[in-house]
């Protein structure tokens, strides 16, 4: 039996009434979830990185990009990924990661710009999205999402949800007790 952090989200103090939600894997805002699943829909077929190419392009088609209010500045974005514990890879599908235990969240964004659909059609194309100007990474206690148009849903651990104006998203950590083989 281990200790592993949880990751949870709490509307702000002008958002529904509704109670905590929780995540042990991932929270996300934007196009990440419809990211995701139209690469996985294609990854076994055309392989990743191609799958990746062709989940940017079908989804950005005639998107925009969230406005929200991040760590108290506004800016348009594409996606706001935010992971429980640090994935060691990163891009249009989640990495692995080695401990669920730090106490910090994983948090990347890809902002949106002039030409945001193409740039995050770029970033895709040039491979990991670290090598982006378009995306940014920090390791926080918490992050504060605001400015939120009401009714914005993001996904948590494959569910989906709808945002009031304002997240707050943390950990409680080693909060839950798991259990897991033993590794030599």
């Amino acid at each position: 039996a281990v200790r592993v952090d949880l990751g949870r989200f709490r509307p702000g103090p002008q958002g529904p009434g509704g109670a905590d939600g929780y995540f042990l894997n991932a929270f996300s805002l934007g196009v990440y979830p419809e990211l995701v699943r139209t690469r996985e829909r294609w990854a076994p077929r055309i392989g990743g990185w191609p799958a990746g190419v062709l989940a940017a392009f079908e989804v950005l088609r005639g998107q925009r990009p969230l406005a929200a209010e991040l760590q108290g500045k506004r800016r348009p974005l594409w996606l706001l990924f935010v992971g429980n514990g640090l994935f060691q890879r990163v891009g249009p599908a989640p990495g692995r990661r080695h401990n669920l235990a730090d106490g910090l969240l994983d948090i990347r964004a890809v902002h949106g710009g002039r030409t945001p659909g193409l740039r995050l059609l770029a970033a895709a194309v040039a491979g990991p999205l670290t090598r982006s100007p378009v995306h940014a990474a920090v390791r926080r206690h918490r992050v504060r999402i605001a400015g939120l148009t009401p009714g914005t849903p993001y996904a948590y651990d494959g569910e989906v949800a709808y945002s009031g104006v304002e997240l707050m998203i943390d950990k409680l950590p080693e909060a839950l007790t798991v259990y897991c083989p033993m590794t030599l």
